[in-house]
């Protein structure tokens, strides 16, 4: 009799609890997403941690580089950006004291000095600053190294290093479902990931992360907990989490954890590709529940974003891939060349 009633209700009506619950589950992972953010950007309070505090310091010392890398700068540029990374800087240095990566500040600032300096513009404030903070810092840690600024790059550099890279490398590149059984050495690793940093990032701010997972026990709980490796997860030698922090992040930013995440996550496929290694990316939207559960079993900071995991493992001799054929170039490629006219 019930079923009959339902019958006649019209059709809008019957999915309307379906409607209503995944509406409502929207709220809730958005609300998780939205508290996560709020708590750990730097929307709010921009010094508050020192993870918080080294990403200001990026932003405006990497504000500075811009404008030296430009073709002509404009001699007394950046004048607000100095006076905000000589702040923070001091800041730093008051709450955390000297760090190696502090370096990279003190050296741009060296360098706009120099720069306004052959253009006939001094600051003695500026200089001042400079000469306390590298005080400070050469009390501690010694002599600066190399590194912040700008060098000079030529085209014969670069087209040397890409010889001998064509379309083949990212035609080749599949995710693989099928490891050998040899493990896969850190050392591999390491140098994927050094390659990954190269990535671009929003000022400079690198929030990209890799958490290595090893060990058959901890990378089966990671694969149960993702639940997208089923048939090979018994081959996967090593899983890769892949993360952004928040800390890096302000208001109008709010989605850069993502984007950042994603291109160093890109960066960094490509990166273990060239080694000859083998991956698998594993999506990672997931409610609220499976993500607090790996970061727990990882002792991840709620701060972290996790864009993905990667299976990674040596490659056999022979293997099957999914051939994933890509849309046709006409419906990706969008040509604009509107000619301008005015009124």
């Amino acid at each position: 009799m019930k079923m009959k009633f339902l019958e006649f209700l019209p059709e809008p009506i019957l999915y309307l609890p379906k409607l209503l619950k995944r509406t409502w589950l929207q709220l809730v992972y958005f609300g998780y997403d939205f508290g996560r953010y709020f708590r750990f950007s730097s929307s709010v309070f921009r010094g508050d941690s020192e993870e918080k505090l080294r990403a200001m310091i990026t932003l405006h010392y990497h504000s500075i580089e811009k404008g030296l890398s430009l073709h002509n700068p404009r001699p007394g540029f950046g004048s607000d950006a100095v006076k905000e990374l000589t702040g923070y800087v001091a800041l730093y240095l008051k709450r955390y004291g000297p760090a190696e990566h502090l370096s990279v500040p003190l050296n741009v600032l060296r360098c706009y000095i120099d720069y306004n300096r052959t253009h006939g513009i001094e600051n003695p404030e500026l200089e001042k600053h400079l000469a306390g903070f590298m005080q400070v810092y050469q009390g501690t840690l010694g002599s600066l190294p190399r590194g912040g600024g700008v060098r000079k790059l030529t085209r014969k550099e670069v087209m040397d290093a890409i010889r001998g890279v064509d379309a083949d490398f990212f035609m080749k590149r599949y995710s693989i479902r099928q490891f050998s059984d040899e493990d896969v050495p850190m050392e591999l690793i390491e140098e994927a990931v050094r390659r990954a940093q190269k990535a671009p990032a929003v000022c400079n701010r690198q929030s990209g992360r890799v958490w290595v997972v090893s060990g058959r026990n901890n990378v089966k709980r990671i694969l149960d907990i993702q639940k997208g490796a089923r048939g090979f997860s018994q081959s996967t030698k090593k899983v890769l989490v892949i993360t952004s922090d928040l800390c890096n992040f302000h208001a109008t930013e709010r989605y850069q954890s993502w984007i950042d995440g994603g291109v160093f996550a890109m960066s960094l496929i490509y990166a273990l590709h060239s080694l000859g290694l083998g991956t698998c990316c594993l999506n990672w939207s997931v409610q609220p529940a499976r993500d607090i559960e790996l970061k727990r079993f990882l002792k991840m900071s709620q701060s972290e974003t996790v864009i993905m995991l990667a299976a990674v493992g040596m490659l056999p001799q022979e293997l099957m891939v999914a051939e994933s054929c890509r849309k046709p170039l006409t419906e990706v490629l969008i040509k604009y060349n509107s000619t301008e006219t005015t009124s």
